[in-house]
Parts: C-alpha cells; sequence; structure tokens
C-alpha cells in the first residue's frame, strides 16, 4: 500500500491534507511544509473538503517557495470541488497539470520512474 511505499522512498515528501484548509489551518500547515527541504511534495487531497481564500493564498505561497529551492510538487486525489478552486486561482496552472494525478500512487510512480507514470487526472 501507501505506507509502505513512502517508507520506501524517503527521498520523497509527502503530506495528507485533511479537512478544511482555512484561514484557522494554514499556519499549522504552513509550518508544516515551509523550510528548505528540497525533495519532492506529494500533497495527497482526498480528505480535503474546502478551501478558502486563505488556504489558498497560502498554497500558492508553498508551491512558489518549493519551487524556489528547486523541489517538485505534486497534487494528488484532488476532490471536485477543491479542484475548482485550485484552477480557478491559478494553482494548477502553477504546478503544471502533469503534476497534478488522481492517486499518491501514481505521483510517486512518476517521481520515481516506476510503472503507473502518466496517469494524470483526466482534465485537471
Amino acid at each position: 500500500g501507501l505506507v509502505v511505499l513512502l517508507r520506501a522512498h524517503p527521498d520523497i515528501a509527502f503530506f495528507n491534507v485533511q479537512g478544511v484548509l482555512s484561514f484557522h489551518s494554514a499556519t499549522e500547515f504552513e509550518r508544516a511544509l515551509i523550510g528548505h527541504d528540497q525533495r519532492p511534495l506529494v500533497l495527497r487531497m482526498r480528505d480535503l473538503h474546502h478551501i478558502d481564500s486563505s488556504g489558498l493564498i497560502m498554497l500558492r505561497g508553498i508551491i512558489d517557495q518549493r519551487r524556489h529551492v528547486g523541489a517538485r510538487i505534486m497534487l494528488t486525489d484532488v476532490q471536485p470541488e477543491v479542484l475548482v478552486a485550485l484552477r480557478r486561482f491559478g494553482i494548477i496552472d502553477r504546478v503544471g497539470t502533469d503534476a497534478v494525478f488522481a492517486r499518491a500512487e501514481d505521483a510517486v510512480a512518476a517521481l520515481t520512474g516506476t510503472r503507473g507514470a502518466g496517469e494524470e487526472v483526466a482534465g485537471a
């Protein structure tokens, strides 16, 4: 499963985004992800059901900061409502549609060059 896969790839940073990403939760989320970590970051959004403007601004900041240090960012398991918000706010354009995956396993496969790569979310 995913846990085994991630244990096998400590060179990939993984964060499971949960609940609502809003003004109240953004600071904690940002603190967990900001820094000079240059590993690729997989943001699994299966359990993220709503993102507000504060969350979008903070997410954009994390993406820009990660890109500044040369790290790749992958978004996975994005819920339809959240995907609409990410697209509207320019987040999908920022990470690139080739960095949006249906499953975290597919993102890891793309990063490691193993089978399953190239299974991006249709229409992302």
